[in-house]
């Protein structure tokens, strides 16, 4: 070989070993920069059952858990109102209807909740619209039931018959509409080490990391669950079965008790770790506390409960400690507030308004979807039938 041809065979083995160089530089940038673009899902594996919640460029909404109207509070515990149930031929649905009739209501209206087998519904009837007939006006008589329930198409067209409900009754009404308005909530919170994938793995954690206590901080209380008198999640708190502390708090009127794993007693030998599956396998709701760069696979943690996944892990954005969330849920529940900003990164102090508000909601969505949404049209249904018949026995 000439010595022009050598000198060309170096340049071009240099140039090829330069552009191998630069490839694996360049992957090795790509794969950085994923992690540092925090435009891109990287904590959860998404699969056919589970959804990755996408990252919105809109305003975080945290007033979703403000109700103006509950069942309780407008009809239930006022002496304003009264309680008749009625029978529809059409389609053998009864219905039983609240009805409040506030003479000194300042807009001069009556409201009315129409309890059906399939959901319930709120009317505001303006009195002027309530036609009574010229011989109830000769008596100084107001308005009949049936005159009120057929001011409106949608209310009742068709009313049969109907009767005062008696307080056992009403109490079976009041545990129906209330369904969805609890106030007590228990949230699963897991901790998972860097390359930790299974579920043994998980539920073997005795030990955190400063970033998770810190996590756990801004929770709520750490409180001691041996004679413990408010909400408790399902943790026993005579025994010492279920180890000693857990963090709760109360947001805005509801109450939560935390399962956090690594507080839950470890049985070394049980490889299973039943106890703490007894718990966090039982909450709809679990927030996954990610260390290090491994990926959550919902697969890994086996729950017929489990329906929302909260995934978190600390970061360093722009020199600054933040928290990277992402959220995982199963594939028939459908998208709702709060939704997650792009880029989905929070300041410690402001995680727990976002992570506390989605985790509620999610659990009210969860109620109305799939298995949970079935048992509770079935319960509706037989409180309405027992009512009106007497024919269900609870």
């Amino acid at each position: 070989m000439n010595k022009k041809k050598k000198e060309s065979h170096k340049r071009n083995k240099k140039e090829l070993t330069d552009l191998e160089s630069s490839s694996d530089s360049e992957n090795e940038l790509n794969k950085n920069n994923s992690r540092k673009d925090f435009s891109v899902p990287i904590l959860l594996q998404e699969s056919e059952e589970w959804l990755i919640e996408p990252f919105q460029n809109k305003k975080v909404n945290l007033n979703q858990l403000q109700q103006t109207h509950t069942f309780k509070e407008t009809f239930y515990d006022n002496e304003s109102c009264y309680h008749i149930s009625v029978c529809c031929d059409e389609n053998d649905e009864y219905y039983l209807f609240s009805i409040l009739d506030d003479t000194d209501d300042e807009n001069d209206e009556i409201i009315i909740q129409k309890h059906g087998f399939n959901k319930s519904e709120l009317f505001r009837i303006p009195r002027s619209d309530i036609k009574v007939p010229f011989t109830r006006k000769l008596f100084c008589m107001s308005y009949s039931d049936q005159a009120l329930l057929t001011t409106h198409d949608d209310l009742f067209k068709n009313v049969e018959m109907s009767y005062d409900v008696d307080k056992e009754e009403l109490d079976e009404i009041l545990k129906m509409e209330e369904y969805f308005n609890k106030k007590q909530y228990k949230i699963g919170v897991m901790y998972i080490g860097e390359g930790q994938t299974t579920s043994k793995q998980y539920l073997s954690n005795t030990e955190s990391s400063q970033d998770f206590e810190d996590f756990l901080e801004i929770l709520g209380d750490k409180i001691e669950l041996h004679g413990w008198d408010k909400y408790t999640g399902g943790l026993d708190v005579s025994e010492h079965t279920c180890g000693d502390h857990s963090i709760y708090t109360e947001y805005e009127g509801f109450e939560i008790m935390f399962h956090i794993s690594t507080w839950l007693p470890f049985k070394p030998k049980d490889p299973e770790q039943v106890l703490k599956k007894k718990h966090l396998g039982n909450d709809l709701v679990i927030v996954v506390f990610v260390d290090g760069e491994t990926k959550f696979d919902p697969k890994t943690f086996l729950s017929h409960q489990l329906h929302l996944i909260i995934a978190i892990q600390p970061v360093i954005h722009e020199k600054k400690k933040k928290y990277r969330v992402e959220i995982s849920r199963k594939n028939y529940i459908k998208e709702f507030e709060p939704y997650l900003p792009d880029p989905p990164l929070f300041e410690l102090e402001d995680l727990r308004d976002f992570l506390i508000t989605k985790a509620i909601k999610g659990e009210r969505v969860i109620s109305t979807s799939g298995k949970f949404l079935q048992r509770y049209l079935t319960m509706r249904k037989e409180v309405l039938t027992q009512i009106f018949t007497g024919e269900v026995d609870y």
